[in-house]
């Protein structure tokens, strides 16, 4: 459902189902605005953030953080909403509130409460990943990832992470001086392998190609966490790499290999994606 609106007094709420991201469901999205002054209707210079906020746990420290880094666009991973780990809160809401900014959140999944479950990591609401801009969303979707190498419907007890749900990625297409940029918010999963992860980016980069083909988009960016960890220590470890390229791949790390072959290869030729942080000391 997309809802449009010029008035920019109160809480503008656009939500496939529900207008509360406490009883949004896996897959489901909620669109809160937050903003008090009109935006521009484009920008010629972007200040972009993505972080993996890790459920919220430190949700004033966080806010703090974005409040000083001054972000035009963020791309949050990890996002609880009514868990007992993370006090109960709208980590989300309470973030683009204190932003004042526009608000886009996908339900991953739902957070069974469980005795298998620490106090820590203790469920009971929903878990998911969200887009914060300043401008105006032209438009908002999901990726739901057909690559999902764990069933968390029914392997979350053998991670004790009891849950119901699976890996989607958020996206949405904001009004830049340069064209239509198309942003993705992914956080791929971890226990896997570089293999599995490398082919959900994949289905972002087709779906970025078709935004380019169609002229819906001029260019892209991903901001999120790929958990490129397979490696190090992690390479000895199944549950964390879960493939052949644990060894295969000895004398990189996952972020050096996905530069070499991915980056690199012919899928991605048409969007010129590029990782721009350091490919040893920054692995997500």
């Amino acid at each position: 459902m997309a809802l449009r609106t010029h008035l920019w007094l109160g809480v503008r709420i656009t939500a496939r189902r529900h207008a509360s991201t406490n009883h949004a469901l896996p897959g489901e999205t909620v669109h809160l605005d937050y903003r008090v002054v009109p935006p521009p209707d484009s920008i010629s210079q972007l200040r972009v953030a993505t972080w993996n906020i890790e459920r919220g746990y430190q949700l004033p420290k966080v806010i703090a953080e974005l409040r000083q880094l001054d972000a035009d666009l963020i791309c949050l991973q990890e996002i609880d909403v009514g868990c007992e780990r993370s006090g109960f809160k709208d980590v989300g809401l309470q973030i683009a509130s204190e932003l004042q900014m526009n608000y886009f959140f996908v339900c991953e999944f739902e957070e069974l409460h469980s005795p298998l479950r620490k106090p820590q990591d203790q469920g009971g609401g929903i878990h998911g990943n969200a887009i914060l801009s300043r401008l105006d969303f032209q438009t908002t979707c999901t990726i739901p990832h057909r690559e999902q190498p764990v069933d968390w419907n029914t392997e979350g007890d053998a991670f004790k992470e009891p849950r119901r749900g699976a890996r989607v990625t958020p996206a949405v297409t904001i009004s830049t001086a340069a064209g239509p940029l198309r942003v993705y918010g992914p956080h791929l999963e971890l226990f896997c392998g570089a293999t599995a992860r490398m082919r959900q980016m994949q289905e972002i980069i087709d779906d970025a190609e078709c935004q380019l083909r169609s002229g819906k988009a001029s260019h892209v960016l991903v901001g999120g966490d790929l958990n490129t960890g397979a490696h190090g220590f992690g390479r000895a470890m199944p549950r964390f790499a879960r493939d052949h390229l644990r060894w295969r791949s000895i004398g990189y790390t996952e972020a050096e290999w996905w530069d070499k072959h991915f980056w690199n290869g012919p899928s991605n030729d048409q969007l010129g994606l590029f990782d721009p942080f350091d490919k040893r000391r920054d692995h997500s």
